[in-house]
């Protein structure tokens, strides 16, 4: 059947209106912005131990000698221990200058200085019992509770589903509370991370004194807040 000129191209209009509305559509579709998140309470399960020692002299030499000898001595002992690592810590050597009774003329210049050496163990009692027993060389300077990488990997894996449904929820949610009927994930992004942990620089003393006196050091790492958090633009329809 022939069909006129002007008719085939109003059937050739109609078809390419046709084909270019459902683009069309999902580029106006409006674009909502999303977060979710999961988290969970896990035991931090590593300690860390800063062992540290204040050395005085009359010299520069000196005070490296001691600080070194101490040094030396509590690392390889630490090394024999399989439960531990060991790392240095901060290190310095200054001059400390005193002055005469005018407060003006300086007198005798001596020397200070501190070396630190940095105790990570996931077996609390082995940890505490070396502190204890290197307390006349090096005294315990910090005491600091960490969750490790692992413990924190294993965390997020389990986080993650939970995380991803509550955005799919949210999404859901968003859609029918705007009058849509469904949505379409555009954009995601994933992040998780664990709370930063308390400090407790003001228990050093009595950690320390503890340590020496008592024979025991407290040991309560508390939990860590790991959480994951999902981010994206929903389409809705």
């Amino acid at each position: 059947m022939h069909i006129p000129a002007p008719r085939l191209l109003l059937v050739a209009f109609a078809a390419t209106l046709c084909t270019a509305a459902p683009a069309l559509a999902a580029e106006e579709a409006p674009l909502l912005q999303l977060e979710a998140s999961a988290t969970q309470q896990v035991r931090r399960d590593q300690v860390q131990i800063t062992l540290s020692s204040d050395v005085e002299g009359a010299s520069q030499g000196e005070v490296s000698r001691k600080l070194n000898a101490a040094l030396q001595k509590v690392t390889e002992q630490a090394r024999a221990v399989p439960a531990l690592r060991v790392s240095n810590g901060p290190y310095w050597v200054s001059p400390q200058a005193t002055f005469s009774e005018d407060d003006k003329t300086p007198a005798n210049k001596r020397w200070r200085g501190n070396a630190q050496l940095m105790l990570e163990s996931a077996d609390f009692d082995a940890a505490a019992e070396f502190a204890r027993s290197v307390s006349d060389i090096m005294a315990v300077g910090g005491l600091n509770f960490v969750l490790s990488t692992e413990a924190r990997e294993e965390a997020r894996k389990n986080l993650l589903n939970q995380a991803a449904q509550a955005f799919r929820d949210k999404a859901e949610h968003a859609a029918r509370a705007f009058g849509f009927s469904r949505y379409e994930i555009r954009t995601l992004s994933l992040d998780g991370a664990s709370a930063p942990m308390p400090k407790a620089m003001g228990m050093m003393r009595t950690l320390a004194a503890a340590s020496m006196e008592d024979n025991a050091m407290p040991m309560e790492p508390g939990d860590a807040t790991v959480r994951v958090s999902v981010t994206g633009a929903v389409a809705l329809y």
